[in-house]
């Protein structure tokens, strides 16, 4: 069946957790966190038809139902003729450079970070600037 899991190496398992048995035989999506992969599917096919090969980031569940992400690689293994046989996929452990990115975003959609960062912006600007609340007090303004 196309797509499904042939073999994988001893430090896939030891990272996910699986064991080979739990995995081979079974659909590459299964692993996957997005449900909704078939579009990405259809592209991510399109992309190896025409390139040979596809690279990009995606995330997995562990046995345990942690995230693991990887920088992955995926590549048609051409049979005699031309036609794809199968592919071959390497992945890079890039969990915890993910959730170092995921944090900082986190970080940055914090009110008060963004308060911050507006008022830095603000005091740069050369003219004044004055904030009001609805009974006319001043609540804001610039160094200008």
């Amino acid at each position: 069946r196309q797509g499904t899991i042939v073999d994988a190496n001893p430090k896939f398992f030891e990272i996910t957790g699986h064991a080979p048995c739990d995995v081979q035989g079974v659909h590459v999506n299964a692993l996957l966190l997005d449900p909704h992969l078939a579009a990405i599917g259809r592209a991510l096919l399109a992309a190896i038809r025409r390139q040979g090969i596809w690279r990009g980031e995606l995330g997995f569940r562990s046995r345990q139902g942690r995230t693991i992400w990887s920088d992955m690689t995926v590549a048609a293994e051409r049979a005699p003729g031309g036609a794809i046989g199968g592919f071959v996929l390497l992945g890079l452990d890039i969990t915890q450079r993910k959730r170092a990115e995921l944090s900082a975003i986190e970080e940055r959609s914090r009110p008060e970070h963004t308060e911050g960062l507006l008022k830095d912006i603000v005091d740069t600007v050369p003219n004044g600037i004055v904030a009001y609340d609805s009974a006319g007090k001043v609540i804001f303004f610039n160094r200008a």
